[in-house]
């Protein structure tokens, strides 16, 4: 399978595609591999949802399925699905950028 990464889908304004385009607002949540949290996008000013993979905590199974989870978020296009943006690698990290949902998440509903 071919990775490609800083991509963003078409139709889709650039949003940034470095941690110095972002201005992290808040933390949303932590995982076993990394931390979510809220951003605002230097380039458009709007709120997005910012997941940090640390890819050196991963064994090489996890990283792959990190990167598989990628590339299916970029073709998922439905009303429910949390929106794609774009995702790039700084620092031995993973940074997936996602819409902010402000409701919370399926816990909270």
């Amino acid at each position: 399978m071919k990775l490609r990464f800083n991509t963003f889908p078409k139709n889709k304004a650039n949003i940034g595609f470095s941690l110095d385009k972002f201005k992290i607002i808040s933390e949303i949540g932590q995982g076993a591999y990394g931390t979510i949290y809220r951003v605002v996008s230097l380039i458009d000013d709007n709120d997005y949802t910012m997941k940090i993979l640390d890819l050196l905590k991963m064994d090489e199974v996890t990283r792959k399925k990190s990167f598989i989870e990628v590339e299916i978020l970029k073709k998922i296009k439905h009303r429910h699905v949390v929106k794609y943006y774009s995702s790039f690698f700084e620092d031995n990290k993973l940074y997936i950028i996602l819409e902010y949902c402000s409701g919370g998440d399926l816990f909270r509903v």
